[in-house]
């Protein structure tokens, strides 16, 4: 990334051929003399599916995953490519590789406008997947666009990174060896495998296990509680805010978290007090280059003094966040 930005910033021009008709269907470079000292245009034509199921069978034991979704005790899955982009990929590798029914795979055909929905998979755009577990009749289920990990990091004596939002962070502390899994608040995992969060690679992963494992996702889970604790996260997202009351609104409750009296002031909801143990605003030192990243961040009950605290709905005059994750 850095020596194509480096390249980029000594382009002078560039030219646009907007006649041009390339036949993407053709695999292999492809050569058009514009009659220009650009000379000979080439453009080279990858089937990006094919490339990336050959990365995956170089990180995954394809025939265990495949006996899991085609043996004796078929694990029937749901995954719902939600119109976008990971559609294709879901098909051939799911559904012709691994060997899942063709229904395995809904909303698999990537489409512009994502079916008339946000292609988000939360619970606010993606009930069709939870309906559809609730039913029964599937064991795993997931949709395509991680927490409580330093407990699990600290068993198994890892090293364990938070950084600030942006996955150039991660790309860094991956780059140096440090750290080869990396995942963000609003669900999104992945690896060293590509540096960028990746839906499917999660997919096998969860596959991989429940094979090794031979166990169900909820035992998985359930044994995984037993032995780290449960951790929860819950972020409210308020859409189309006033900036100015926004912008309030944070500076204000700033100031109230960095006052020490703060710390260890009660709340109390319903039939519970809470304490505050600690709050701050999230600073970041890079491992790897030493940049600083400031000023990054400032559950049921716990939500309810969040928001007494911040008085966001008072100050947006709304009732409720657009989405909750």
């Amino acid at each position: 990334m850095e020596r194509i930005y480096q390249v980029s910033r000594k382009l002078e021009e560039y030219a646009i051929c907007p006649d041009l008709r390339i036949d993407l269907s053709r695999l292999g470079r492809q050569e058009f003399d514009l009659e220009n000292k650009f000379k000979p245009f080439r453009v080279e034509i990858v089937d990006s599916v094919e490339v990336y199921l050959q990365l995956l069978r170089n990180i995954f034991d394809f025939s265990a995953i495949k006996s899991l979704l085609t043996g004796p005790d078929q694990l029937k899955i749901h995954i719902d490519a939600m119109n976008g982009v990971m559609g294709p990929y879901v098909r051939r590798i799911l559904c012709d590789e691994l060997g899942a029914p063709a229904n395995s795979a809904v909303n698999s055909v990537p489409l512009e406008d994502f079916g008339g929905q946000p292609p988000e998979p939360n619970l606010t755009y993606a009930t069709s997947l939870v309906d559809a577990m609730k039913e029964g009749d599937f064991g795993f289920g997931a949709a395509f666009d991680a927490d409580g990990t330093d407990r699990v990091a600290k068993a198994m004596k890892l090293a364990l990174y938070e950084t600030p939002t942006g996955w150039r962070y991660f790309g860094n502390l991956m780059d140096s060896g440090r750290c080869s899994l990396c995942g963000e608040e609003s669900f999104g995992t992945g690896s060293d495998h590509i540096r960028e969060k990746d839906g499917l690679w999660s997919v096998l992963v969860w596959l991989s296990i429940m094979a090794a494992r031979k166990q169900g996702v909820e035992q998985i889970v359930r044994e995984h509680w037993a032995k780290f604790g449960r951790n929860y996260f819950c972020r409210f997202d308020y859409e189309a805010l006033d900036p100015r009351a926004a912008f309030y609104l944070m500076r204000d409750l700033e100031s109230v978290i960095s006052d020490k009296a703060f710390t260890s002031q009660k709340f109390a909801v319903g039939d519970h007090v809470y304490s505050v143990e600690r709050a701050d605003n999230f600073e970041y030192i890079d491992p790897v280059d030493g940049t600083v990243a400031r000023n990054q961040v400032v559950l049921g009950p716990l939500i309810a003094i969040a928001l007494k605290i911040s008085n966001v709905h008072e100050r947006t005059g709304r009732r409720g966040p657009n989405l909750i994750t």
